[in-house]
């Protein structure tokens, strides 16, 4: 049996392959070929998605991630698939780098990440996806294709950088970082009206919004990264050890001191048992994402204001972020439109871990707004998937080339 995010839901496939190098990753496919039987690439276990499930090879790519080389002159980092987030972060801070945006989940992997097209906070940007530079895959047929833009044509970068896994198995990225800004936390503390209207004037002062919206009330708080790319009175590097820095001042020495023996130790921890192993048989930590175009915003926030969703779960955060639209994927929540970002992140007891966000789920879903891929949603079929991403049918098509037998194939 194997877990995702601390036993949220488990599956049981017919075989669990471990791959330590891409040769592995290589014989796994060419087996589950000759098995007949579909396989699913996994990271560490940190989503709360069934794309990762099946009843037959399960491919764990935790042991993936011996490599990690920057370019300094190009400001880019190639990393195995299955290295850490949170180790990129802190390879490239090392060196005065970051990537634009990082999410909230250091121990994600690269691999999941760029699959998942996992995004930030800040709406000046778009998805780690869209930092690739290029990346390795292992195809159906067992070849190993690199996706760059030098490389491939335009349709084939564009369904590589988002692919939840359905055009192969991701072992190698490379990502373009940037020279790591300076910010100045703030945190707003307004009415939602207030909110509303002045959206674009908060968008255009502050690089990263990430607003806490306490459901059946109209109060919001949002978080607020001022960001400049000099040294400035009050502002701190983007970046603290292994993850953004979410925090109105700059951190004492000890707690500096103590953070990074927090992790260290943590990893630790990791190393030594499966991170995914489930922790509290009566409770779960939850997520759910949906995004729309930011010009539905408003929309959505009206009705979910006025839902039975918002009245059973009063008090409860609904949490709003914005990303940057884009034409360098098909499938992320910013392909081709700026989106703003839903997200529910709630600790639930066990027996209702199902349940309790579908009707959240069932009004996003009638405005054709598009999962986060990492997190818990229903797994959408094509009729779904032709009315939440316009590119559908053109990602698709380097699919079926690539994978005519439905190897990787997850959608119905």
């Amino acid at each position: 049996m194997v877990y995702i995010y601390d036993g949220f839901k488990t599956f049981s496939p017919t075989k669990v392959i471990h791959a330590r190098s891409t040769d592995d990753v290589i014989r796994a496919v060419s087996f589950a070929v000759s098995s007949g039987l579909k396989i699913r690439p996994m990271g560490l276990g940190y989503s709360w998605s069934e794309h990762c499930f099946t009843n037959g090879i399960s491919l764990q790519l935790d042991g993936l991630r011996r490599l990690c080389v920057i370019d300094q002159v190009a400001k880019t980092i190639t990393v195995d698939a299955g290295v850490r987030m949170g180790d990129v972060t802190r390879a490239l801070g090392r060196r005065g780098l970051c990537l634009p945006s990082l999410a909230f989940l250091p121990e994600m992997t690269a691999g999941g990440a760029v699959a998942t097209a996992t995004h930030g906070t800040n709406h000046r940007s778009g998805t780690m996806s869209d930092s690739v530079v290029s990346m390795d895959v292992v195809l159906a047929s067992g070849e190993l294709k690199t996706f760059d833009s030098k490389l491939v044509s335009e349709a084939e970068m564009c369904a590589a950088r988002v692919s939840v896994g359905m055009l192969g198995v991701i072992t190698k990225v490379v990502f373009q970082a940037i020279d790591m800004p300076w910010v100045h936390y703030t945190k707003l503390e307004i009415d939602l009206d207030e909110f509303m209207a002045t959206r674009d004037a908060v968008l255009s002062r502050y690089a990263h919004v990430w607003a806490h919206w306490s459901l059946g009330a109209n109060k919001i708080k949002v978080d607020c990264l001022e960001e400049r790319q000099d040294r400035y009175l009050g502002f701190n590097p983007y970046v603290m050890h292994r993850n953004a820095v979410w925090e109105p001042r700059r951190q004492s020495m000890l707690r500096s001191m103590i953070r990074p023996a927090v992790h260290m130790a943590r990893d630790i921890v990791r190393s030594n048992g499966p991170a995914t192993k489930a922790r509290s048989k009566t409770h779960v930590q939850i997520s759910m994402q949906y995004s729309v175009h930011t010009k539905d915003w408003e929309r959505v926030v009206d009705r979910i204001a006025a839902s039975q969703f918002a009245r059973s779960n009063f008090g409860k955060i609904m949490e709003m972020k914005f990303v940057k639209g884009n034409n360098l994927s098909y499938l992320g929540p910013n392909a081709g439109q700026d989106a703003v970002c839903f997200n529910v992140y709630w600790l639930v007891t066990r027996s209702e871990q199902d349940e309790i966000l579908r009707p959240f789920e069932e009004l996003m879903r009638s405005f054709s707004a598009r999962p986060h891929w990492g997190k818990d949603h229903k797994l959408p079929d094509e009729t779904y998937m032709k009315s939440a991403f316009p590119q559908w049918e053109a990602f698709n098509c380097v699919r079926r080339s690539l994978d005519k037998n439905n190897l990787f194939s997850i959608i119905r």
